[in-house]
């Protein structure tokens, strides 16, 4: 006999009340019960996997998007980075790599915000307003006041009353062609010299008349490699109205004696200009031999004068961003190197480091135009290195640091230097150990670094000067352009751009920084902070333009203190002024303006901001350029610079 009690099947002794049919019921019911707990049990591991599962996957894209938040990369570059990560050699990762690639990057599902732009992108650097000649200054058309007055390049606001006029081009490779085209000119026409040097060795008339609209031009092609040599009384003779000399280096070749003038001014020489001239080796840049002279006066305008004046002290001419340098005494004094492997008369050599351990404390290096690689350590006190148009070193480092090392006070002006590299990653073109540095017009691109400097240095004054696209091959460190780790920087008149490699335009360490009518912009480049101000101090930008571009790596535009450790300011006093600057934030996933600490006051009022970000009391807001009613990007608006 069989009885249930409970769940359990119990069986009597009487083999009697046993019904074999009962077993396999009995069997069958025990089986479906033990498929369904089993069937429950999964699909419970099933949802409880799910649920898991589910939550450690938001749980992984919400730490995906802190960190990428974090990281402040373009969508692009976050997922380039993290399959650069999944990809290395010895990963078992390199397939998930492989397929992330495929389907974020190569099917386009995620662009590069600015694909219609090369990652090299090149612009035209903006208009040189600086003082004395430059290779950098790129508009000396002449230009004229309804009055029919000479209008100077650096008078900005001038330059809109009239636009520069249709000229007749007439190109000219030799002095024969010259002294052809000035006896043939007409009103209008603009004699080009080509590239060369120019000897003349007679006097040249410059006699046909001009006129505000149709006025006459001797120029060179270019002024980094056009040279105009005069010996004994050779030069020009002004009698007509309306003439324009420009973009020229200009050198007397009269032995140990200076040629006496480059141009002579007649009494119907009205209006005519001289611009962006580098002269050297004469006793003054014009006479004027009539009496009263020209009814309109003309213009001295971006001229450098070494050792030379510009005429008699009675001379009453306007004169505009004119750079004069005297010559110091002494056999040491002042030295004169040249490029070519063979220099002819009127160099000291070709050898950049023999010529500043000759020279004494004190004294100037003039290096002609031409391509130097060399590399120089200075250590003679307040030695000034002038450069010619067109004088540029590269590829050439000493000590394993730059191209030149400072070790004393130095002025470096018109220099171009580029292509600089080391094995540590670190090569620029000025590394500054010890003394105060100043650059003028200076012109430090294409190598890993522009400027670095040691923690002993002194104070960095910087005016008047391009630097760009350190970094760019990215065969060294974070290319920063600039870099100052001590002292006070001074950045006036002057442009950080396209830095690259995540370097920071401006990255600066001293007690007190200051920008003032500067500009300050990626352009298209991957590059970090505009501005980078670790240690706090003093910062101060004023009247400048600041450009975060698309691909910047870094969301901060300007970050301040952000690498003081437990809290230990380095520097007496910390505060920030930003006034009256333009900013543009092309950064399509914005930007934020300022990330500081350690402040103990923030003045960031009177800014003119445009594009997508949050910005503080006190600021006029643009969302985009066309709202602000600025060119597109890349380009950075004359009305705003």
């Amino acid at each position: 006999m069989m009885r249930q009690a409970g769940n359990h099947i119990e069986q009597t002794d009487s083999e009697s009340d046993f019904h074999p049919a009962t077993v396999p019921h009995i069997s069958c019911c025990h089986a479906k019960r033990t498929r369904l707990t089993q069937r429950n049990t999964a699909m419970k591991l099933l949802f409880r996997y799910l649920i898991a599962s589910g939550v450690a996957t938001h749980l992984v894209f919400a730490t995906v998007a802190v960190h990428f938040r974090l990281t402040g990369l373009t969508p692009h570059r976050y997922v380039q980075k993290a399959i650069q990560v999944l990809d290395r050699d010895s990963s078992p990762t390199r397939h998930i790599a492989s397929a992330a690639r495929l389907v974020l990057l190569d099917s386009g599902l995620i662009v590069d915000p600015i694909a219609e732009f090369p990652p090299d992108l090149t612009t035209q650097l903006p208009q040189w307003r600086g003082i004395g000649a430059s290779a950098l200054r790129q508009d000396t058309a002449p230009r004229y006041s309804f009055e029919g007055i000479p209008i100077a390049t650096t008078d900005r606001d001038l330059w809109a009353l009239r636009s520069p006029p249709t000229m007749h081009t007439v190109a000219v490779d030799s002095v024969e062609k010259l002294q052809r085209a000035l006896k043939n000119a007409s009103a209008g026409d603009a004699i080009i010299l080509k590239p060369g040097t120019y000897r003349i060795s007679e006097r040249l008339v410059l006699g046909t008349d001009g006129t505000p609209d149709r006025p006459l031009v001797l120029r060179g092609e270019d002024v980094a490699n056009t040279v105009l040599e005069l010996d004994g009384n050779a030069g020009l003779q002004v009698s007509g109205k309306y003439w324009t000399l420009s973009d020229l280096i200009v050198r007397g070749q009269c032995g140990q004696q200076q040629c006496p003038k480059l141009v002579d001014i007649g009494s119907r020489a009205d209006a005519f200009t001289v611009r962006n001239l580098f002269v050297t080796g004469l006793q003054s840049l014009m006479q004027v031999s009539a009496i009263p002279g020209p009814t309109v006066p003309g213009l001295v305008d971006g001229v450098t004068l070494v050792g030379v004046r510009v005429a008699e002290p009675s001379f009453h001419w306007p004169q505009r961003a004119v750079r004069e340098v005297d010559i110091p005494g002494g056999d040491d004094g002042f030295l004169v190197i040249c490029a070519e492997k063979h220099p002819g008369p009127g160099c000291d050599g070709n050898n950049l480091p023999n010529a500043v351990k000759k020279l004494a404390d004190g004294g100037l290096l003039l290096m002609r135009t031409g391509t130097y690689e060399q590399a120089a350590t200075l250590r003679k006190r307040n030695l000034h290195l002038l450069a010619e148009p067109g004088a540029a070193l590269r590829r050439a480092s000493t000590q394993g640091k730059g191209a030149l090392v400072v070790d004393a006070s130095v002025t470096i002006e018109g220099l171009e230097c580029s292509d600089i590299k080391v094995g540590d990653g670190n090569g620029c073109c000025l590394r500054q150990q010890q003394g105060d540095v100043t650059l003028l017009g200076v012109h430090f691109h294409h190598s890993q670094m522009g400027l670095l400097t040691g923690h002993n240095g002194g104070d960095i004054e910087i005016f008047d000067s391009y630097f760009h696209d350190s970094g760019h091959d990215e065969s060294g460190q974070l290319g920063h352009n600039i870099y100052v780790n001590s002292g006070n920087l001074e950045f006036v008149r002057s442009w950080s751009l396209a830095a690259r490699n995540a370097g920071h335009e401006l990255k600066s360490r001293a007690a007190r920084t200051t920008i003032a009518d500067s500009l300050i912009a990626s352009l298209n480049a991957r590059d970090s902070r505009l501005i980078d101000i670790p240690n706090a101090g003093v910062l101060d930008i004023r009247g400048s333009v600041l450009g975060e571009g698309p691909r910047s790596e870094n969301w901060e535009i300007i970050g301040y203190g952000l690498e003081l450790k437990s809290g230990k300011v380095t520097h007496p006093v910390n505060s920030i002024r930003v006034r009256g600057n333009t900013i543009y934030v092309d950064r399509p996933q914005g930007a934020n303006l300022l990330n500081a600490k350690h402040a103990s006051s923030i003045d960031f009022t009177d800014n003119t901001i445009i594009g997508s970000v949050s910005t503080p009391p006190g600021n006029i807001e643009f969302d985009d350029r066309e709202e602000a009613g600025v060119a597109a990007y890349p380009a950075l608006d004359p009305k705003t610079f």
